[in-house]
C-alpha cells in the first residue's frame, strides 16, 4: 500500500492547484457515497434473507419443555377439621342413642309418677271414707245413747273416745302404708335418675373416646396418604428430570448436527465458491463494491476495505475477491 500511496502523491505533485482541489472534492464525495453503497448492500442482504430464510430449526419449540406431569396435593386437614368431621359422622348415632336413653327413662318416670299420684289419690279417698264412717258411727252411737237415755253417761263418752281413737288409728295405718309405698316409688325415681345420669355420662364418655379414635384413624390415613404423595411427587420429579436431560441431550445433538452441516457447507463454499442463485447474488454485491472502490485511490480503497468488517460479512467469500481487485489495480 505504501507504493500505491507514493504513486498517488507523485501524481498529485504534478497536478495544478485547481486539479488538486477537484481531486480532493472528488475523494470527499466518494467517501460519502460509501454509506450509500453499504445501504444498498444491506438492502440486498435483507431481501436475500427474506426470500431465503435460514430455516434454522428451534428444537426447543419442537420438544415440549416438560412432560406436564402434575404433582398431587398433600392432605392438609387440621386437627380442628378432623374433630369436626368425627363429630359430624358420630352425631347421628349419638343423638339416636341419647334419645333411646331419654325415652326409656321418660316412660319409666311417667309410670312411676302416675303410681305416686294414684297412691296419693287412694290415700285421700281412704281417709275420706274413714272420716265418713267415723261421722256415721258417731251419729249412730249418739242417737242410740239418746234413745237409751245415756247421752251424758260415761259409757257414751267411752264409746265416743274409742270410736275416735279407732278412726285415728285407721287413718295412721292408711297414711303409713300408702306413705311407705310412695316413699318406695320416690326412692325408685331417685335411683332411676342416677341410673339415667350415669347412662348419659357413659354415652358422652363413649362419644369422646369414639371421637379420639376417629381422629387418630384420620391422622394415620393422612400420614399414609401424604407418604404416598411424597413418593408420587418424587417419581414425577425424577421423570421430569430424566426427560429434561434427554431433551437437552437431543437438542444439543441436533444443534451440533445442524451446525456441522452449516460448517461443512461454508467450508465447501470457501473451497468451491457459491453456486446457483447465491453465486449470482454475491457476485452482484461484489461488482457493486468493486465499482465503487475502483473510483478511490488505490491506497485509500485498500484501507477502507480492510477496515470495513461489515463489508466482509455482506460480501462473504467474495470479500477476498474485492481485496484482490484493489491490490491488483
Amino acid at each position: 500500500m505504501k507504493d500505491s500511496e507514493r504513486e498517488y502523491k507523485i501524481k498529485k505533485f504534478f497536478m495544478t492547484k485547481e486539479q488538486k482541489k477537484n481531486e480532493e472534492e472528488r475523494i470527499k464525495k466518494l467517501k460519502l457515497q460509501e454509506d450509500e453503497l453499504m445501504k444498498t448492500l444491506e438492502g440486498m442482504d435483507k431481501r436475500w434473507k427474506d426470500s431465503h430464510p435460514d430455516n434454522k430449526i428451534d428444537y426447543k419449540n419442537i420438544f415440549r419443555p416438560s412432560l406436564g406431569l402434575k404433582h398431587k396435593e398433600y392432605d392438609k386437614t387440621s386437627e380442628k377439621e378432623f374433630r369436626d368431621r368425627a363429630e359430624r359422622n358420630l352425631d347421628m348415632d349419638y343423638k339416636h342413642e341419647k334419645g333411646k336413653i331419654v325415652d326409656k327413662y321418660k316412660d319409666i318416670y311417667a309410670d312411676t309418677n302416675k303410681e305416686v299420684d294414684d297412691a296419693r289419690d287412694d290415700e285421700r279417698e281412704a281417709l275420706i271414707n274413714i272420716k265418713n264412717k267415723y261421722d256415721i258411727d258417731k251419729k249412730r252411737n249418739k242417737d242410740k245413747h239418746i234413745r237409751n237415755g245415756m247421752s251424758k253417761s260415761s259409757i257414751a263418752r267411752l264409746v265416743e273416745s274409742e270410736t275416735k281413737q279407732n278412726t285415728l288409728d285407721q287413718m295412721d295405718k292408711v297414711k303409713r302404708e300408702i306413705g311407705d309405698k310412695i316413699n318406695e316409688k320416690l326412692d325408685n325415681l331417685n335411683a332411676l335418675n342416677k341410673e339415667r345420669e350415669q347412662a348419659l355420662k357413659s354415652l358422652d364418655l363413649k362419644l369422646a373416646n369414639d371421637i379420639k379414635r376417629a381422629m387418630e384413624k384420620s391422622r394415620q390415613q393422612q400420614i399414609k396418604y401424604n407418604n404416598e404423595v411424597i413418593k408420587f411427587n418424587n417419581d414425577v420429579d425424577a421423570k421430569e428430570r430424566r426427560y429434561a436431560m434427554k431433551r437437552d441431550e437431543t437438542i444439543a445433538d441436533l444443534n451440533y448436527r445442524d451446525e456441522k452441516e452449516r460448517r461443512d457447507k461454508d467450508n465447501y463454499e470457501k473451497k468451491n465458491g457459491y453456486f446457483g442463485g447465491k453465486k449470482e447474488e454475491y457476485d452482484e454485491r461484489a461488482r457493486k463494491a468493486i465499482n465503487y472502490y475502483n473510483q478511490l485511490p488505490k491506497h485509500l480503497a485498500i484501507e477502507a476495505v480492510l477496515n470495513n468488517q461489515r463489508l466482509k460479512k455482506l460480501l462473504g467469500i467474495n470479500y477476498n475477491e474485492l481485496i484482490s481487485s484493489q491490490y491488483g489495480r
